[in-house]
């Protein structure tokens, strides 16, 4: 896997930019979205699975621990 490249590119599925009026949590999923996975912090993966954002990508790395903040 490519973690070089964002959820948006490996999903090939870009969002329009946020409502004014857009929860801080939807921004901020927003904003995890466009960054690329390999500088994504524990918080950062963290949010995005729990908001159901690209599992099939960051998962399977997660359970491995290929990120290197699980040991």
């Amino acid at each position: 896997m490519n973690r070089d490249r964002s959820l948006e590119e490996l999903e090939d599925d870009r969002w329009p930019a946020p409502s004014a009026d857009a929860t801080r949590l939807a921004a901020t999923t927003h904003a995890l979205r466009r960054k690329p996975i390999g500088s994504l912090t524990v918080e950062d993966t963290r949010l995005l699975i729990k908001q159901n954002q690209g599992l099939h990508h960051l998962l399977p790395p997660a359970l491995e621990g290929s990120y290197g903040w699980i040991r």
